[in-house]
């Protein structure tokens, strides 16, 4: 620069020189055949010099004057990035949380002095060039892990190294990436940028980890097994997937592995009335691959029996049964949430957005306002008499419980509401008859009885019926 507000000096031959002819160290050089002789000329700083020289001739040169002068640039050996935090040596998913894609934080960059030829580390011990400065200089990351992954982009892309920040020409800006993951920051000077010199590109330690900024819930729906109902303890359908994502709503395709932590939690609560209920849900499994999250298959709203089999005494419906969905991202403390987040099962009517709603209400379009009936159910076998030789029909009716009562699932008040899904089988296991030693034929339609009379068995309106 024109100005030199910090006195960096030139040094020739070991002796520091000033900056005005008036001033100027006297020196005593030697020619050799050539008519040359040769100077160390060292400059601790950055910029472009002009050394001048200039020799009076005395006795008998006299009155001679030879004047001379050259330019030569000194540059910084290369830049020092220094995050103000979130350095991890280890570069890997042990790393703990450091920031939120998309959320900022600081990095210092500074241009330091030659130390030795095969320096490893230009942010130890190296002297700082507090005259340097230089437009437009690139910056980016470069991913470490997961490997192989996605690079991450960068919310300050370049800047501009400025000398007016104090004699450590520490420069501090402001960074952010999208990505999931462990990065080092790399900062690129122009090519051939200073005064027609390129200063090499720069990388920091590794920075991170890096964890989505959040999720979201984009599709989530519950199939009842029946219309708009399920029995207690009858498996029924549950689909969800789950995007990471940065800041500007972008996935982290890096969210896999290691690096995914999330976990997914069904909730279920009965007309908003404060009791959670979410223990009676089976859980479902979920996997994450390149930051969406996936949970799809079967669970079950258990009877009380299954979790304390004590409890024998049929219960009433559940009418207004509304399942939801909980992202927890495994991290302490908890650092990205599930947008749209408008259940909370433990809480009487509506959470409050923002303040203790815990879940996403799951799609329930079969179901008055995406809610489903719980119904505990039975299948009635009855007995009859009949003639022998003849066919003997023994009704079975699927019933189920309320006001105390069982009632068959045939009419109800809502009209999709009657069972019109349940399937029986004598094969497979479908029926289950009380004497071990009884078995059915599965290949005849007989149940044989262990003194081997065969009775022949069928489902269905019409004699003999079928299997199912």
């Amino acid at each position: 620069p024109a100005s030199n507000a910090f006195g960096s000096q030139v040094t020739v031959n070991g002796n520091a020189i000033d900056t005005s002819q008036g001033a100027a160290t006297a020196s005593d050089l030697s020619f050799d055949n050539k008519g040359e002789t040769t100077l160390t000329v060292n400059y601790p700083d950055a910029g472009q010099m002009r050394l001048n020289a200039r020799h009076d001739g005395s006795g008998d040169t006299a009155g001679l004057v030879m004047t001379g002068s050259d330019l030569f640039v000194s540059r910084p050996v290369g830049l020092c990035i220094t995050p103000t935090q979130g350095a991890c040596a280890a570069g890997d998913a042990s790393c703990p949380v450091f920031k939120k894609t998309g959320e900022a934080f600081q990095l210092n960059i500074a241009g330091v002095a030659w130390q030795a030829d095969d320096d490893k580390d230009l942010c130890r011990d190296n002297l700082a060039t507090p005259n340097f400065a230089l437009a437009n200089i690139a910056l980016g990351s470069e991913l470490v892990a997961p490997k192989p992954g996605v690079e991450a982009v960068v919310g300050t892309a370049s800047y501009d190294h400025s000398n007016a920040k104090g004699n450590n020409n520490l420069n501090t800006l402001s960074q952010s990436v999208n990505e999931v993951g462990v990065f080092r920051m790399t900062a690129t000077p122009p090519a051939a940028g200073y005064f027609n010199d390129t200063i090499p590109a720069a990388t920091s330690v590794p920075v991170g980890r890096f964890v989505p900024w959040g999720f979201n819930l984009v599709s989530g729906t519950v199939t009842p097994a029946c219309g708009d109902f399920s029995y207690m303890s009858q498996p029924f359908g549950v689909q969800t997937t789950v995007q990471a994502r940065n800041k500007e709503g972008g996935v982290t395709k890096n969210y896999r592995g290691a690096f995914a932590r999330g976990t997914f939690s069904l909730v279920a609560a009965n007309n908003q009335d404060g009791v959670d209920r979410s223990s009676r849900l089976v859980p479902l499994a979920a996997s994450w691959t390149e930051g969406t999250g996936k949970q799809s298959g079967q669970t079950r709203f258990m009877r009380l029996r299954e979790l304390t089999p004590s409890l024998t005494a049929p219960e009433e419906p559940l009418p207004l049964l509304r399942l939801g969905l909980r992202v927890t991202d495994g991290e302490t403390p908890e650092t990205s949430f599930l947008s749209g987040r408008n259940m909370n099962p433990a809480v009487s009517g509506n959470c409050q957005s923002g303040v203790n709603c815990t879940a996403r209400q799951l799609s329930i379009l079969q179901g008055e306002n995406n809610t489903m009936i719980a119904y505990y159910g039975r299948l009635l076998a009855s007995t009859r008499q009949g003639a022998a030789s003849a066919p003997l029909a023994l009704p079975l009716q699927v019933q189920y419980f309320e006001g105390g009562l069982w009632r068959a699932n045939s009419q109800d008040r809502r009209a999709n509401s009657q069972d019109i899904c349940t399937q029986i089988s004598l094969a497979g296991g479908g029926i289950v008859f009380t004497d071990a030693e009884q078995r059915y034929d599965s290949a005849t339609g007989d149940l044989i009885l262990k003194d081997g009379t065969r009775i022949r068995l069928g489902l269905g309106n019409v004699a003999p019926g079928g299997t199912q």
